[in-house]
């Protein structure tokens, strides 16, 4: 019956964000530290108590809002919702760039010209866009180009599209690795 699959597809759809929700709850204690958390430190997290706090990365995760709302991706609402979600808690570790391009956005700046403006068109090495990209997955039920589309345009709202420097250099330190 076309209602029992797409109940159990919003179910599924409700277990994954749950599940993102929690994982960056948990690791939020060690967000920031270089490499691996080592093993020893997790039972910390059992003495912090019961409290976890999620973070930006769950925050913008307001991409699923729009998404369903829509029925669609659409990125000047997407960025509505980020620019909203950074407002009402911008203590959730944003990076400085995505804080300042909401707060910016926030105030009625195009992000298209915000966001370029950052990177100077070379795009962020960051990874919150890979952090809140869930929702696309879930939204595009399995279509994994339709995903990857759709993934690679979310992430121009706060990454900025990667130009040709960042390549131009990335390949002038693979040449001088092989030297």
């Amino acid at each position: 019956m076309p209602g029992e699959a797409a109940g159990r597809r919003r179910d599924r759809s409700r277990g994954a964000l749950l599940g993102v929700v929690v994982i960056d709850a948990i690791g939020s204690p060690y967000e920031g530290r270089p490499g691996p958390v080592p093993l020893e430190l997790l039972p910390n997290l059992e003495a912090a108590g019961p409290t976890l706090r999620y973070t930006d990365d769950t925050a913008l995760t307001a991409l699923s809002e729009s998404l369903l709302s829509l029925g669609c991706l659409d990125l000047d609402h997407v960025t509505a919702a980020f620019a909203l979600a950074y407002e009402r808690e911008p203590n959730r570790g944003y990076g400085q760039a995505a804080a300042q391009l909401l707060s910016e956005v926030a105030s009625g700046a195009a992000w298209q010209t915000t966001a370029a403006a950052l990177f100077g068109a070379e795009g962020s090495f960051g990874n919150g866009a890979a952090m809140r990209v869930a929702p696309i997955a879930l939204h595009t039920d399995g279509f994994m180009e339709v995903a990857a589309r759709l993934g690679r345009a979310s992430a121009t709202v706060t990454h900025s599209p990667r130009g040709r420097g960042r390549r131009r250099r990335a390949s002038r330190r693979r040449r001088t690795r092989a030297r």
